[in-house]
């Protein structure tokens, strides 16, 4: 799979204030940047000393794409159950946080940042008006993130991940015209 692009956008920066790459990993074949790793996944469940014969998931996103992607690939068969979710950027909220990943980010990161709800669906607006790309509210929680980081230091060069577009027609209209 080729590596995926990154542009800076001169609207977008005009918004960040700061020079902005955006990783647009919403250009492989499902839009998010999972399809690469269940692509590994399923190559090495096939070479595995008992190859599977399928895969099971619950899943309402990117995940469940790429998966079956994957499974068309190799020949696996894929089973995507659906599951009822009752948060706006789904697949980024957790109920009970593993401790440790959360000890690994803290090592790693210079600082946190949090984003409402409203402050990812700005993020979406601001990435349809600057690019004329709609993400999903996952894909576009980075940027928000990026806007709501008061300790930037001045001068600062950033780089946000965008990926998917896993959203209905409903959902971007409602997205789109805003508050």
């Amino acid at each position: 799979m080729p590596v995926t692009p990154a542009y800076r956008w001169p609207l977008l920066e005009r918004i960040t204030g700061t020079p902005t790459w955006v990783k647009h990993k919403n250009a492989t074949p499902t839009g998010a940047f999972k399809v690469r790793g269940r692509l590994v996944y399923a190559a090495r469940l096939l070479d595995a000393e008992h190859p599977v014969r399928g895969m099971v998931t619950a899943t309402r996103g990117n995940h469940g794409q790429s998966l079956a992607y994957a499974g068309r690939a190799h020949g696996i068969r894929v089973t995507i159950t659906t599951p009822a979710v009752d948060t706006f950027v789904d697949g980024i909220a957790t109920r009970v946080p593993d401790g440790d990943a959360v000890d690994v980010m803290v090592r790693g990161a210079a600082r946190f940042v949090q984003v409402s709800d409203q402050a990812t669906e700005q993020a979406m607006r601001y990435l349809w008006q600057t690019m004329h790309h709609m993400p999903e509210p996952s894909g576009a929680i980075a940027l928000a993130g990026l806007l709501a980081d008061t300790a930037r230091p001045d001068g600062a060069v950033a780089a946000v991940i965008m990926t998917g577009g896993n959203c209905d027609r409903e959902f971007v209209q409602r997205v789109v015209a805003g508050p």
